[in-house]
């Protein structure tokens, strides 16, 4: 008998210590009270004791979180709403609620300021955003915009690593992040996470021109133009990839290749300078290879058909016109007066190359690398 005496003692001191767990403690009480009052402070005070001697409250630990995120300590709100959490959904929603709110608050006094062009700003309440809610992306992608726009690259490198410790699998936070390890010389690490954004978003055409571009700084070039044709499939008319391509050709020494791909892009944009100095570029190199044995063969006297001289001319008159254009879109530089110079008088045009001789000495200030 005593002992089912015992046994029914235990299950009362038991059922007792329930409900006191159930009920709703005194100092959770006071803090609601203090809400009401619009006193935070003595509501948190009161909460930190809630927690302490009743640490599986999920109530107290909610309560708390949201006294911190009046008094802007976010990492303490995520700390406490991450224990309630853990004790029970109870206050799931308003958790929620809570953090979007203030994420919102916060992203939107980025997005602002970055407008403004106030970048350092920008980037503060970006990375309060993101210490608000880790697993918002649209934090770290403008975070580490705002450093690129303020040239932080190591901050920026920062923000996308914090960004993919949370959201590893986002197509855009991945893409953004191999943009930002080409410009700082992690060329490996692009190639990783920009593999995973490809495959995410193959539509993504920035991300499968810097994938490219990654192989290419590798060396792996196969790779590369393999890159750059499964993209063009799906992007025909993007000028970017069609240029990249192009600089990958006229690096393999396929000038065919290379002059084909900058003339598309010149279709779509005359005025594209660095296409047209490209091109002016293949068509010269092209030219130098053909110049190069013919000049050999007169300079050992011995004679060489006009046929074969002419089209060595011809092949430097190709790259006059888009010469010239560079020279209307940056008239200013002296380097691309002599590249015109030149190629005037090698395709039989000696009048024209000293009028831009002439200029290249000019812009010199009296001097010229053609030694005219």
């Amino acid at each position: 008998m005593r002992r089912v005496a015992l046994l029914g003692l235990a299950l009362l001191l038991a059922v007792g210590a329930t409900l006191l767990v159930g009920c709703q403690s005194k100092e959770v009480t006071s803090a609601k009270v203090y809400i009401q009052q619009d006193d935070w402070d003595k509501a948190i005070e009161q909460l930190k004791m809630a927690v302490k001697l009743y640490p599986n409250d999920p109530e107290a630990h909610y309560l708390l979180g949201e006294g911190y995120a009046m008094k802007g300590d976010y990492e303490g709100m995520n700390r406490e709403f991450d224990a309630s959490l853990a004790i029970s959904p109870k206050f799931e929603k308003q958790i929620k609620a809570t953090r979007e709110k203030y994420w919102v608050r916060a992203f939107n006094n980025g997005i602002k300021k970055y407008n403004a062009q106030a970048y350092d700003e920008a980037i503060k309440d970006f990375a309060t955003a993101a210490m608000i809610d880790p697993k918002r992306p649209e934090s770290y992608i403008d975070w580490a915009a705002a450093c690129l726009a303020a040239n932080k690259l190591d901050e920026a490198v920062k923000a996308v690593e914090q960004g993919l410790q949370n959201v590893p699998d986002d197509p855009k936070l991945l893409a953004l992040a191999g943009e930002v390890y080409l410009r700082a010389n992690r060329t490996e690490d692009a190639v990783r996470v920009l593999e995973k954004a490809v495959q995410a978003d193959p539509s993504n055409a920035g991300a499968v021109a810097n994938l490219a571009r990654a192989y290419h700084m590798l060396g792996k070039k196969d790779k590369a133009l393999e890159t750059y044709e499964k993209a063009l499939a799906a992007n025909p008319d993007n000028t970017d990839l069609i240029f990249n391509e192009g600089l990958l050709y006229l690096d393999q020494k396929q000038y065919d290749k290379a002059a084909e791909r900058f003339k598309k892009v010149l279709e779509k944009n005359p005025d594209d300078y660095e296409a047209n100095w490209r091109l002016a570029l293949t068509y010269l190199v092209l030219a130098d290879s053909l110049n190069a044995p013919v000049a050999e063969r007169l300079v050992n006297g011995e004679d060489v058909p006009k046929e074969e001289i002419q089209k060595v001319k011809d092949a430097y008159a190709k790259a006059i016109p888009y010469l010239e254009k560079c020279v209307e879109l940056k008239p200013d530089d002296p380097d691309l007066w002599l590249y015109l110079g030149q190629a005037y008088v090698r395709a039989g045009f000696p009048k024209k190359g000293e009028e831009a001789f002439k200029k290249e000495k000019e812009l010199r200030g009296g001097e010229s690398k053609s030694g005219k």
